[in-house]
């Protein structure tokens, strides 16, 4: 039987297919032989797309450039870095590799283009693009009266990003705004946006975006556009309670509506609507809604008379279920006289042309420690926490990271991440966002202040 090292390059390129990229770069430096293989482009196309589609890991090529355009050497630095930080991630003290502090005017939020050197602040009347390596801002958009609730943009193009926002006053949408931001040429970036016809609708608080349509929601209906600027919205009604915590995202030609009841022994539902509803639809709750309803998991779901009061708020994040999350809700309540906060991870997948569903896996943070921010990556399968340590002896806040991984059976893990002395003041920060893609979190404050910790 001869050898690995007498194989034929062809045959160790696919024994190569299988390995995680760990394995692959353990291998690759074993001998002079087999690193030989390390040159073929089509080693590096097959790991990152294992990366993504087998190991459920988002990297910096995901929702930048199509793999078969970039050249080797591109290639080999993205899968030996996010191989960097998935290590460092999921080690037992995870470690900054790079800290930079940058200043952004005060915003009301922002949120980071995943896999990209640029994130977006934004307040009322304006919108500016930041690169993130050298402070400076690439790109403004002024518009009067914007306001924007969204915490994660659309990223289905390549180099592009959507974001749905409006202008009115207060809950009052009088014009949606879609807004793109080119970023495909790095050192030319741009924010171009189209405004609907009047909608005068009250907001109830998601607004949504896909290539197809735009749009949000209120109080039994559902209000979309094609993001054409002659266009007329289209109000569609709905059946699903207004007392329910909704959260809505496009697919395709439909729209997903994540609901679930106040009650914590409640079963979660998803609720599938058409993006485009027939005419026959529109004014009255439409015949073709489909509906899942996914069992909860929460173990002292049947017994809620020991919940005392609920405090904090139900939030849920709706992931497109390219990496096997649909949702990640969030709830903090007092059970037996104690806090606790439950992380739950809905699982989904594409299965046809459909979504499947179930119910996945929670983590339970169970200590007096009251989690105050959170932030959700691109993939869904990691959550920043922000943690005021009500229970440690000097009361310093600190940051956890959360990890779900489905395989071999569903399951989290949670870490504290060591950032040293890289952020003195953790109470001051107001709002942060998670890049795993690139492996980097972002910390701002109320004055704009904003510290960048990389672990790649």
């Amino acid at each position: 039987m001869p050898s690995i090292l007498e194989l034929p390059e062809d045959i160790l390129l696919e024994l190569t297919k299988d390995l995680d990229i760990a394995d692959l770069i353990s291998l690759l430096s074993t001998c002079r032989v087999i690193r030989k293989v390390q040159f073929q482009k089509s080693l590096w196309l097959d790991s990152l797309a294992r990366i993504r589609e087998v190991e459920r890991q988002p990297h910096a090529l995901s929702n930048a450039q199509a793999l078969s355009t970039l050249s080797l050497q591109q290639l080999q630095h993205t899968a030996q870095q996010v191989n960097r930080f998935m290590k460092n991630w999921r080690s037992h003290n995870p470690r900054p590799t790079r800290i930079r502090q940058l200043s952004v005017e005060p915003s009301h939020g922002f949120f980071c283009l995943t896999g990209t050197p640029f994130i977006v602040s934004h307040n009322e009347g304006g919108m500016s693009c930041w690169d993130i390596f050298d402070g400076k801002r690439v790109a403004h958009l002024e518009i009067p009266g914007l306001f924007v609730r969204t915490k994660v943009p659309c990223m289905e193009e390549v180099g592009r990003a959507l974001i749905c926002a409006a202008t009115g006053i207060g809950r009052s949408v009088e014009r949606l705004v879609a807004i793109c931001i080119d970023y495909r040429d790095g050192a030319r970036v741009s924010i171009s946006h189209v405004v609907s016809p009047v909608v005068n609708e009250q907001f109830r608080g998601t607004f949504f975006i896909s290539r197809q349509a735009a749009g949000f929601s209120g109080h039994g209906y559902i209000i979309t556009w094609t993001m054409n600027p002659n266009a007329n919205v289209v109000k569609q009604t709905h059946q699903i309670s207004r007392y329910l915590y909704l959260s809505y995202f496009p697919l395709d030609q439909s729209i997903y509506i994540f609901s679930r009841k106040c009650d914590i022994g409640a079963d979660a539902s998803v609720h599938c609507l058409p993006l485009f509803p027939r005419p026959s639809d529109l004014g009255a709750p439409p015949n073709s809604m489909t509906t899942t309803v996914i069992p909860t998991r929460y173990s002292f779901a049947s017994n809620q008379r020991e919940i005392d009061n609920m405090i904090g708020s139900h939030e849920a994040h709706v992931c497109p279920p390219r990496y096997g999350v649909f949702a990640v809700t969030r709830r903090s309540f007092e059970w037996e006289g104690s806090p606790i906060s439950v992380i739950h991870f809905w699982q989904g997948g594409m299965a046809e042309g459909d979504t499947a569903l179930s119910p996945g896996n929670s983590y339970y943070h169970e200590q007096r420690d009251h989690i105050k921010l959170w932030a959700v990556g691109h993939s869904g399968t990691y959550v920043l926490l922000l943690v005021d340590a009500a229970s440690s002896n000097d009361g310093a806040a600190y940051l956890g990271l959360v990890h779900f991984s489905s395989t071999p059976t569903p399951h989290t893990t949670f870490r504290k991440l060591d950032i040293g002395d890289a952020v003195t003041r953790l109470g001051s920060v107001s709002r942060m966002a998670l890049d795993d893609a690139l492996g980097t979190i972002f910390l701002l404050d109320e004055e704009g202040n904003m510290s960048v910790i990389s672990f790649a």
